[in-house]
């Protein structure tokens, strides 16, 4: 939406607000990605079982998570 607004932007103003928008959210998106690989590192499948036996991870959801995860992160490397 953001790329849109700033294509549609008809004033210096309105072009760096949305550009700015633009860049916060790339950031937010980046933050998001690394915390990810972050978890990917820390959930390893001995510390997953270690959390199911305690009831605190669905190892079935876990696998299917970081499978796509794994997934995502090869196509973005």
């Amino acid at each position: 939406m953001a790329i849109y607004m700033l294509k549609k932007a008809q004033s210096d103003v309105e072009c760096d607000r949305n550009l700015s928008i633009l860049q916060q959210e790339y950031a937010r998106e980046i933050m998001f990605l690394n915390e990810m690989k972050n978890l990917q590192t820390l959930l390893t499948p001995e510390n997953a079982k270690v959390l199911q036996n305690f009831n605190l991870l669905n190892y079935s959801k876990y696998y299917s998570f970081t499978k796509n995860i794994f997934k995502y992160f090869s196509v973005c490397t």
